[in-house]
């Protein structure tokens, strides 16, 4: 179990299976308080709170029904929210249409899949989606990146050795390898979007202000010959 921890999947499906019934009782508010305290490095914001919220019901050895109702809509907002994999699924569908139909064609949708203790395969390194511009055939590459927001004014969109794996697929494939970034706002809908040539892309980390001349409307047009 512990090695699943990490797997956002696992926590909704085990609060879904929780509220389930309408309610939530004291053994499965031990269970859950119990994985959190194994979950030694959780990031989560929403694990951190609920981690807090049980250790706060549980303060004084009474859980009484208020809490319980508290602890079980936490739960079930909780279970609404997209997992990261279904927030960068939803915005790859959003950076897809932005794209004409009539113009553009959808060739590649890579998507990331990863077995615990084997790992995932080559082409998860790759960017997400393959296009082609219609009336030359010609093709591009986009990878596509969701944040919800920034931090301490940078949007930080990939590590070194991911920029590396672009540049190299670039190299090898000799097609353009495009950056879109959505910024803000639900994945599916980002409030701001941005996209750029994977060169122009220098850092790991942008600033807003470096983001702002990529900005983009939710169509796009762009320049495969420049």
């Amino acid at each position: 179990m512990k090695s699943r921890l990490k797997n956002d999947s696992l926590w909704h499906g085990l609060a879904l299976a929780i509220i389930n019934d309408g309610k939530v009782d004291d053994r499965e508010i031990a269970l859950l308080y119990d994985l959190l305290c194994q979950y030694k490095d959780v990031k989560s914001t929403a694990l951190i709170d609920l981690k807090r919220l049980i250790e706060k019901i549980e303060e004084d050895g009474i859980v009484t029904p208020e809490e319980e109702k508290m602890l079980f809509r936490f739960l079930k907002d909780f279970v609404r929210t997209k997992t990261p994999a279904e927030k960068g699924a939803a915005f790859e569908e959003y950076v897809i249409t932005c794209f004409d139909n009539k113009q553009y064609r959808l060739i590649e949708w890579r998507s990331d899949k990863y077995i615990q203790g084997w790992g995932g395969p080559i082409s998860c390194q790759w960017p997400d989606l393959v296009m082609e511009y219609i009336p030359t055939k010609e093709r591009f590459a986009v990878e596509c990146k969701y944040r919800s927001r920034p931090f301490e004014g940078q949007v930080t969109w990939a590590r070194p050795t991911q920029i590396d794996n672009y540049k190299y697929y670039e190299k090898t494939e000799k097609i353009p390898v495009y950056v879109a970034i959505g910024l803000g706002g639900p994945p599916e809908s980002p409030k701001s979007f941005y996209m750029a040539k994977l060169r122009q892309m220098k850092k790991p980390s942008m600033t807003l202000q470096e983001l702002e001349r990529f900005k983009q409307g939710k169509d796009v047009v762009l320049d495969l010959y420049s």
